[in-house]
């Protein structure tokens, strides 16, 4: 893991993941990328994290693709630039997927490829000074890192069209009310506030949370009800069996705190 651009670290079951080039505003280079995809890997794998925290240091959260990585796909064949695309895709998979709760700190922009990244997250925090904007049109590109499928599914239809078509950026105020955010807060409380909502999440159900957003996301994929249905007895079905379910009955029962173990 490239601990020049990427910055991991587990505390108190939370890991927070901070991408870390200040200087290009935390713009995705390969290393990043590499970083991004090994850090959500380890996070999964590790049962000591129960949720992810994941921002940028500096005025940025990300400005999307690098500059020099631009540039070089565009001296490029088709060939090279859609293996390259794919490899960007795979690391969305692994972050949007990702079977633990996930908040995006949005501390500063978020643009292209960064503003997608920030969509992925189950809660998505903003500080006041953040500023969102799907600006791919402005370089004659389409949307990538997921934005066609994310940003329809948050603000709809229209608004999406809007966004992706006139490439404007948007407040973080703007941002909230057409459903991109799930809340606004002051610059200097952004850390503070994302710490706090994810040391809560660390007590929640590990199982019920993965296996939930499973569904949902299924659910945004264009499953059917009946398709749904299925899933969910299933999920039932392992879950009435598992340790965390008889453990949360026994709590309800004894009018305490379960304390959920992952088993």
């Amino acid at each position: 893991m490239s601990m020049e651009e990427l910055i991991y670290k587990v505390q108190e079951g939370v890991a927070r993941i901070v991408m870390n080039r200040p200087a290009q505003m935390n713009s995705m280079s390969h290393g990043l990328l590499e970083g991004l995809w090994e850090a959500f890997g380890e996070a999964a794998r590790d049962d000591a994290v129960r949720c992810v925290v994941l921002t940028g240091t500096g005025e940025a959260f990300s400005a999307g693709g690098d500059i020099g990585v631009l540039k070089e796909w565009s001296q490029s064949s088709a060939t090279v630039v859609y293996r390259h695309m794919k490899e960007v895709g795979e690391v969305v998979m692994r972050v949007y997927s990702f079977p633990k709760p996930l908040v995006t700190a949005v501390n500063g922009v978020a643009v292209g490829g960064g503003c997608s990244l920030a969509l992925c997250g189950d809660l998505i925090l903003a500080s006041d000074r953040a500023r969102f904007g799907m600006v791919f049109s402005r370089h004659n590109l389409g949307p990538d890192m997921g934005a066609s499928f994310l940003l329809p599914r948050l603000v709809g239809v229209l608004k999406a069209k809007e966004l992706l078509f006139s490439g404007k950026i948007i407040s973080a105020q703007e941002a909230f009310s057409c459903g991109m955010v799930s809340q606004v807060v002051p610059k200097d409380e952004l850390d503070a506030t994302a710490m706090e909502k994810a040391k809560e999440m660390t007590m929640w159900a590990p199982q019920a949370i993965s296996m939930g957003k499973a569904l949902i996301q299924r659910s945004m994929a264009g499953a059917g009800l009946e398709e749904l249905l299925e899933m969910e007895a299933q999920v039932q079905a392992i879950l009435f069996n598992s340790e965390d379910t008889r453990e949360a009955i026994k709590a309800f029962l004894e009018k305490r705190k379960p304390v959920f173990r992952n088993r």
